[in-house]
């Protein structure tokens, strides 16, 4: 288990390492914005969140479907698959929404609502870390 939470903080990092590069394009002014450099790192956090959800999946998930740990790492492991479904949905629903509307012309909306999906993600990773506290000691 400690491998996989170990490869399970490298991806919260990740995560985080996203966001807080996010935030210094994400600027009072658009006129400081790099648009170019938000658009690369939407990209970038789709595709660490579909490697995170699938290694709740494959290496959370179906290990504590098929008995390992206890029943409650089972529920744990469920619950948190089904929070990174929702998770990536909700980023998507995000990038589609800016996809179709001009970042410039909105960038007061783009800013909050980009705020709003960073403390979503934060939030995530909080709740998991949470979860962990349990998973300690537990058999990988």
């Amino acid at each position: 288990m400690s491998r996989r939470l170990d490869i399970l903080t490298r991806h919260h990092d990740r995560l985080t390492e996203i966001m807080a590069t996010a935030r210094t394009q994400i600027t009072d002014s658009v006129r400081d914005a790099d648009l170019d450099a938000l658009r690369h790192l939407r990209r970038e956090m789709v595709e660490a969140l579909a490697a995170y959800q699938r290694f709740v999946h494959e290496e959370i998930y179906e290990p504590a479907q098929q008995g390992v740990g206890s029943e409650e790492a089972c529920r744990d492991a469920r619950a948190l698959k089904i929070d990174c479904i929702q998770l990536q949905r909700d980023y998507d629903d995000f990038c589609l929404r800016w996809a179709r509307r001009n970042v410039l012309e909105n960038w007061p909306e783009y800013r909050l609502s980009a705020n709003v999906m960073m403390k979503h993600v934060n939030d995530h990773i909080a709740q998991v870390c949470e979860l962990r506290k349990g998973w300690n000691g537990q058999a990988a």
